[in-house]
């Protein structure tokens, strides 16, 4: 059990996470809040990246409500570290929380643990979670990821009376919505959350309105007010107003029916009415409980989420071919060691050691995998790894990567079938321990281009297991937004990080827990595939569906898969590299195997209509010696966005003979039963197993990187280091061909050429010629150059929207919510568009604004105004416009709203922007921070002729008679006046 400080604001999701806290056995000591900095006028709004403002005022009443202590601090410092992953920084305004929470430590020693409401906000759970890291706490965060509809369903079912304090989204209205009880606003929460145009989350969880707790079932006294709220009115915008409340009387009133246990939780039972139907609902429910609906609520989850997909066509262009580079690092030194955690120690020291002989670092690296011929589960060694992983990466400057482990029986014997085996192993004397670990890395060419994203949930919630605090590693990596490389998935509780309890019950052959492991299992696969994989949104269904389509007839025999996320319309498709499922005996594995096809394939098949089965898909199921932690059950992932090469992606079964079907020169992700010859002319990594679940099968292969289209998927150990080539994006309709690899023998290109060869694009085959060479090469190329099959025609059309289906990047830009019809109507923007490679002429400039602090939508409207300067503008033209500003001390904020505010900024030169400011400061007589207030106010006088601001200074001035002085002051408090056209 936790003693937990909970992080309040006084809004219905801290008080509800304070609920689910005790629901599950923990006990809240002590209440923190931050308070907005003290304002000159009454109003204490502000616009904080981690903090709720309004109602601040009324937190002390929260506290005595609960009869706990509260720890108050004013917000003093900004948002400095604005990117996903937080680093600590002095001036951030997260040192202020954590400033505050030392101190409570200092006076809570018996304090182990923070529990807070974030529901989807990434940047707030890795804030909370990197302070509950520096205080050695644990992060408590059991509203995170939930359906918002069912959780607020949730809240009102507990009895948590919250009022809507704050509005701040289309759709919301002042007079219908602002002081509405969250039960009352329910129903339209939910309609607003169905309609296209507002899109609203139903708990708010994108700020669209806050809220204020009069009372709830754990409140010793109800919050009551002595006199009606005053209504302030923060932004008028008629689209989008924003307004608040403002409490100047509170009391506290007696009330009965307190509820103190957790027990007294759990036995809540409330009807309710959605949508005209009557619901009883039981809010908080125990965890064994959990347990035992799984096997309905896990088959429910996955039945949803593939039902929300609707049918239809998929056209190839919906499939990327941007290739990435990867570079692919196994063991490279033998030794022989006296103990076992030496061994293990060296594996990892000379990985390391590796990767720094080839010019990278472990910045790059992207996964990890390892196999042991010890009990991976036995604390001491399990505490052995941990430790050499931490060594391995604490230094790295990025996010971690992502880890799977297994046992197995691997041997000397058996790598020695392997050409070179020292290369994979370590040895203890006398132990015969074998440790063999591989890493997949980012190549230079695109490590300083390629956007990396990582998933690394610590904190202990209802989604899925957090990755404790003291591992090094993330759920999920993903790498240029095409593969996501997941961590192993083993079936624990995501609310204690624990198996299902021991159980006598035997299910069907089964221990109950043993069968609650598999179910587990099988649900946080789901949901982090869900997250984290190439495309946010797609489900295991989509995966597995999508295995079944070779690369000949995607275009033929193919399934949409659109996804409704943030208001966008994705189309989804999405490829799987790998799928294990390792059990500890056969019993577990035939059960987890029951499982999916009950519930995926089930699920799959009403979808389409027709049976459908894929559990031998491209799926291998096997035995293993030991899992992580003593666990029953592990699956192993990746996914990817590309196209496979292969036209067959089944797992092949094979015997001794094996080499002779395997594709030379492929890296390939063995699984062999131990008494079974691997193949001996292929690269790639084997994990010995103890069986498979089909008795015939002997091996099992995976094929990860091809030749021919430079295909890599998860991790591949071998005796050398292969760096991959990026390919020239092309149209995803056009096949590829297999070039010619970079030759600086002019001869025997030359002579290639003669001979013809296909290729969209041969510049870098003449990249070490002369120019008589390059002729010669061009020359033969354009002869032979099938154009039809490279540079399809796209069918006529009258707008851009009519080639969406048809053009890879208008399906993107429409995926960022960009506005086609506003661009075309820009001379030359429709050809233009149409011919731009997406990934490389604005994606790029994309991760450039949001690593500046770009929102999506501020970006898209960036696009959309100025498309022909983001595309032929470069990457370092963009930075300089960000430069100018922000060496002219705009804080970085201002800049992103007066960029977004008016895009056309990026287009003028440093000179235009300087004289539009120099005249500002000169015809009022400002100041440099003046200018900077007044410029983020109203950046529209950025680009409206100088004349216009003198205009406003002769009406203001001359004719109405406004001393200078007071002008300026007019111009500081109302900065739009300065857009002023009429009087």
């Amino acid at each position: 059990m936790f003693k937990a400080v909970a992080l309040v604001s006084g809004g219905k999701d801290s008080v509800f996470s304070i609920l689910e806290c005790i629901s599950q056995g923990h006990e809240v000591v002590a209440l923190v809040n931050m308070q907005p900095p003290e304002a000159k006028n009454e109003s204490k709004e502000i616009d904080s990246y981690m903090y709720q403002s309004v109602g601040a005022e009324c937190v002390k009443y929260l506290a005595d409500a609960l009869n706990l202590p509260l720890y108050q601090a004013k917000i003093e410092r900004t948002a400095r570290c604005r990117s996903m992953k937080y680093e600590v920084c002095a001036e951030d305004e997260v040192e202020d929380l954590y400033d505050l929470l030392y101190t409570v430590k200092e006076k809570h020693s018996e304090a182990n643990a923070i529990t807070s409401g974030a529901i989807l906000s990434n940047y707030q759970r890795e804030r909370v979670e990197n302070i509950c890291q520096r205080l050695s706490w644990n992060s408590l965060a059991y509203l995170w990821r939930q359906n918002q509809k069912e959780l607020l369903l949730d809240m009102i079912a507990a009895g948590v009376l919250a009022q809507i304090v704050k509005i701040a989204s289309y759709g919301l209205d002042v007079k219908r919505d602002l002081g509405s009880w969250i039960s009352d606003f329910m129903p339209r929460a939910f309609q607003l959350a169905d309609d296209r145009e507002c899109l609203l989350n139903p708990c708010g969880e994108g700020g669209e309105y806050e809220t204020f707790t009069f009372d709830c079932p754990i409140f010793h006294k109800r919050i009551v007010a002595s006199e009606p709220p005053r209504v302030v009115i923060h932004s008028s915008d008629p689209f989008s107003t924003v307004a608040y409340l403002h409490y100047s009387g509170l009391r506290l009133e007696d009330k009965n029916g307190i509820l103190k246990s957790k027990e007294d939780l759990l036995n809540i039972e409330r009807p309710i009415f959605v949508g005209g139907n009557l619901e009883i609902r039981r809010p908080f429910i125990s965890n064994e409980k959990r347990c035992e609906k799984l096997p309905v609520s896990v088959g429910e989850e996955i039945f949803r989420d593939i039902s929300a997909t609707p049918n239809g066509e998929l056209e190839a262009s919906d499939i990327s071919m941007l290739l990435g580079t990867f570079v692919l690092i196994g063991n490279s030194i033998g030794q022989e060691y006296e103990s076992v955690h030496e061994t293990i120690l060296h594996a990892f020291s000379s990985m390391k050691t590796t990767i720094t002989c080839k010019n990278s670092s472990v910045d790059d690296v992207l996964h990890c995998i390892m196999t042991i011929n010890l009990k991976i589960s036995d604390e001491s060694i399990r505490e052995t790894v941990k430790y050499g992983f931490k060594n391995l990466f604490i230094t790295r400057l990025n996010s971690l990567p992502s880890f799977f482990c297994v046992s197995s029986s691997l041997t000397q014997d058996t790598l020695a079938l392997f050409r070179d085996y020292d290369a994979y192993t370590e040895v203890a004397k006398g132990t015969q321990v074998v440790v063999s670990i591989a890493c997949i890395l980012a190549s230079p060419e695109t490590r300083s281009t390629a956007n990396v994203e990582t998933m690394r949930v610590r904190s202990f919630s209802h989604w899925a297991p957090a990755i404790p605090l003291t591992h090094y590693h993330s759920q999920a990596v993903k790498y240029a937004s095409q593969d996501c490389f997941f961590s192993g998935v083993i079936g624990v509780m995501p609310e204690t990080g624990e198996f299902p309890s021991m159980s006598e019950v035997v299910s069907g052959g089964l221990p109950l827990h043993v069968e609650q492991q598999c179910w587990l299992a099988l649900r946080h696969a789901h949901r982090l595939i869900m997250t984290g994989s190439p495309l946010r949104g797609i489900s295991l269904t989509n995966i597995v569906e999508g295995l079944t389509k070779s690369t000949e007839d995607i275009a033929d025999v193919s399934t949409s898969l659109a996804h409704r996320l943030s208001g966008f319309i994705l189309f989804l498709h999405s490829l799987l590299l790998l799928l294990v499922v390792y059990a500890t005996s056969m019993e577990t594995l035939q059960r987890a195997k029951e499982q999916f096809h009950n519930t995926v394939c089930k699920a799959l098949s009403e979808w389409k209509k027709a049976e459908q089965c894929f559990c031998h898909t491209r799926m291998v199921w096997v035995v293993a010696i030991n899992l992580p932690d003593g666990a029953a059950v592990q699956w192993q992932f990746a996914t990817s966005k590309r196209i496979c090469s292969q036209d067959d992606y089944r797992s092949v079964v094979l015997g001794k003979e094996a080499s002779s079907k395997l594709d030379v020169g492929c890296n390939h992700l063995f699984l062999v039963k131990t008494d079974v010859f691997p193949p001996l002319d292929t690269e790639g990594m084997i994990i010995p197993v103890e069986r498979f679940l089909e008795e015939n099968m002997e091996l099992a292969y995976s094929t990860m990187l091809t030749p021919v289209l430079h295909r890599i998927g998860l991790v591949l150990p071998a005796v050398f280091t292969h760096t991959l080539r990026s390919a020239t994006h092309r149209p995803p309709s056009a096949r590829s061909i297999a070039p010619l690899p970079p030759c600086d023998d002019t001869d025997s290109l030359i002579g290639a050429a003669n001979d013809g060869f296909n290729s969209p694009d041969p510049s870098k085959y003449c990249q070490n010629l002369g120019v008589e060479g390059t002729v010669t090469i061009l020359r033969n190329w354009l002869a032979t150059l099938d154009v039809d099959q490279h540079y399809p025609s796209l069918p006529e059309a009258n707008n851009l929207a009519a080639l969406v289906s048809h053009n890879d990047c208008l399906q993107k830009l429409v995926s960022l919510g960009a506005d086609l019809s506003k661009m075309e109507s820009q001379p030359g923007v429709a050809n233009l568009l149409i011919k731009t490679d997406f990934e490389t002429a604005i994606s790029p400039k994309l991760w450039l604004l949001t690593d500046f602090g770009f929102e999506l939508p501020q970006s898209a409207r960036v696009i959309t105004c100025i498309p022909k300067s983001i595309v032929k503008s470069s990457v370092e033209e963009l930075a300089s416009k960000l430069r100018y500003f922000t060496d002219r001390q705009f804080p970085s904020d201002v800049v992103v709203h007066m960029l977004s505010d008016q895009p056309t900024i990026f287009a003028m030169t440093s000179c235009e922007v300087d004289r539009k400011l120099a005249s500002l400061m000169v015809t009022f007589s400002l100041k440099a921070d003046q200018v900077r207030h007044i410029a983020g106010g109203a950046p529209k006088c950025i680009v409206q002729p100088i004349s216009s601001t003198k205009d406003v200074f002769v009406v203001l001035t001359k004719m109405l008679g406004f001393p200078l002085a007071q002008t300026r002051d007019m111009l500081m408090a109302f900065p739009r006046l300065i857009l002023s056209s009429k009087f």
